[in-house]
């Protein structure tokens, strides 16, 4: 068997007050660094720094534990006697398909966490039965910690989205003959927990518009996702040509959405309008051009939240969020605000009905009262 090992190491850099990681990896002999383009404090001064150095460290750990996956799958095909795939194998092989899409990271995360499952190391994928399978939904609901932190069980939500990729690697399994029947169909998949997620309201944004933020392009990034609902990738590649503006007509946005691949247009007010700066003349010119999503982002955008005395759990996708929260609240047309959020499901948009209860406090506001009432007879 080829032998091989990847180690996360530490070069400082700028005078001793960065490091930069990066792998030292051998393999078959032979070793190389691969840099992950991403530093650390040295040391870290206050909170946020130690937050930052704890999540890119948690990063790089992820992307380690990948190469190793990686060398593994290299090794055992180097390795002639070895005629079945396992099941983690195969498993490694669905993540290689996906690299670029979107969901790749589920599947990354997903392979780091079952390959904690010692039972499942050496599972040869045809051996896998229902049972095997039920298993494996028990041990993500009950025993599997979360790959980021060894002290933390798995959320509902992260065991449903797991589980759901080892079932797709079993009927993929079974599309392609691999397997003879797909034993998926009998495990069901774990059912979704409503989880809380916090929006802002108009006095808040309007706080955020009126507070410093250490990046321009960041402020008008998230103030924009939060008056036209727009996924963060949608925002990074967003361009002029994508914004449409016709005399005597609506300003509108066309674009692609990157999660259902659909065109969308998208109307779109004059302060709005304005959030976007001075127009370019070249149409294919990135409008929030300098905005790069990444922990960092996060962190600062909480620091700014925090900096406008706003005391709420808030990352760019919460400005989404609120533009979903603030058209329930002024149309109270859940089907208007399913088309706006651009939601394939019905179910998704519920949530901000869920947010909405001010028709329930007028409500129970307009019972008639029943105690102490005089008697007029």
């Amino acid at each position: 068997m080829v032998k091989y090992k990847v180690t996360l190491r530490q070069k400082p850099i700028e005078k001793g007050k960065k490091a930069s990681l990066f792998l030292d990896i051998t393999f078959a002999g032979n070793r190389f660094k691969e840099y992950l383009k991403t530093h650390i404090f040295t040391p870290a001064t206050d909170k946020i720094e130690k937050e930052y150095n704890q999540r890119m460290i948690n990063k790089a750990e992820i992307i380690r534990l990948e190469r190793i996956k990686e060398l593994k799958h290299s090794a055992l095909l180097e390795n002639e006697d070895k005629k079945f795939l396992t099941f983690l194998e195969y498993f490694a092989q669905q993540i290689l398909k996906r690299d670029q899409d979107k969901s790749s990271s589920t599947w990354k995360s997903a392979l780091t966490c079952l390959l904690r499952i010692e039972w499942l190391q050496d599972l040869q994928l045809e051996h896998i039965d229902y049972k095997v399978l039920d298993n494996i939904k028990q041990y993500l609901l009950h025993e599997a910690m979360q790959t980021k932190s060894k002290d933390k069980k798995l959320s509902r939500n992260t065991a449903k989205a797991y589980f759901s990729r080892v079932r797709l690697t079993i009927k993929e399994a079974f599309m392609e003959g691999i397997i003879p029947i797909d034993i998926s169909a009998r495990v069901r998949p774990i059912p979704e927990a409503e989880v809380h997620k916090d929006y802002l309201t108009i006095d808040e944004l309007k706080k955020l518009a009126n507070t410093h933020c250490h990046s321009d392009v960041v402020k008008r990034a998230c103030l924009f996702s939060a008056l036209t609902g727009l996924r963060k990738q949608n925002v990074l590649m967003l361009k002029w040509e994508n914004v449409i503006i016709e005399e005597g007509q609506q300003p509108y946005l066309k674009f692609r959405q990157v999660k259902r691949k659909n065109i969308e247009i998208q109307p779109i007010n004059q302060e709005t309008l304005e959030l976007l700066g001075e127009r370019s003349s070249n149409p294919k010119q990135l409008i929030f051009e300098g905005f790069k999503y990444s922990a960092w982002t996060n962190l600062r955008i909480k620091e700014w939240v925090m900096k406008a005395g706003i005391h709420k759990d808030i990352t760019f996708h919460n400005f989404r969020h609120t533009y979903g929260s603030l058209i329930y609240q002024q149309t109270g047309d859940i089907y208007l605000t399913k088309e706006m959020m651009g939601h394939k499901s019905l179910n998704n948009t519920l949530r901000y009905a869920k947010v909405d209860n001010r028709k329930a406090i007028s409500t129970v506001n307009n019972i008639p009262n029943i105690l102490n009432q005089n008697n007029d007879e």
